[in-house]
């Protein structure tokens, strides 16, 4: 028998219902761009590390494994410079990339300069670029 309780129950579970069904839409969506933007990664070695980080969720050390031949602190670096790299081109006048080693210092905190020796001048922010 339906009660007035259930009957608000229902009411509620059926809109938590939809507002999870937009939070998987949403984050599908997100996932579709993660997996694009890794695609995109010229560098097949950069990318095999990004598939392995991101799509199944390993390690640093278990990657290093699967990849072979390199320390986890190899990988993770090899990572951290994909992304300084892909910050520095977003970040230049033009948007083009300037090279390895040859791009300015960026701001990554608030507050930051960018000058060389200051705090936050060369922070690394662990977060992929946001898509234009």
């Amino acid at each position: 028998m339906m009660t007035k309780e259930r009957l608000a129950q229902l009411r509620y579970l059926r809109a938590e219902i939809k507002h999870l069904e937009l939070s998987l839409d949403a984050a599908e969506a997100e996932l579709g761009g993660l997996l694009a933007w890794i695609e995109d990664i010229e560098d097949s070695h950069v990318r095999q590390i990004f598939r392995l980080r991101y799509m199944c969720g390993l390690r640093w050390y278990q990657i290093a494994t699967r990849i072979g031949g390199n320390t986890p602190d190899a990988v993770r670096m090899a990572h951290e410079r994909y992304l300084q790299r892909t910050r520095a081109g977003a970040e230049g006048p033009t948007g083009a990339r300037t090279g390895r080693g040859t791009a300015a210092a960026k701001p990554s905190a608030p507050g930051a300069t960018g000058t060389p020796g200051e705090p936050g001048a060369n922070a690394v922010v662990n977060q992929m670029p946001q898509r234009v």
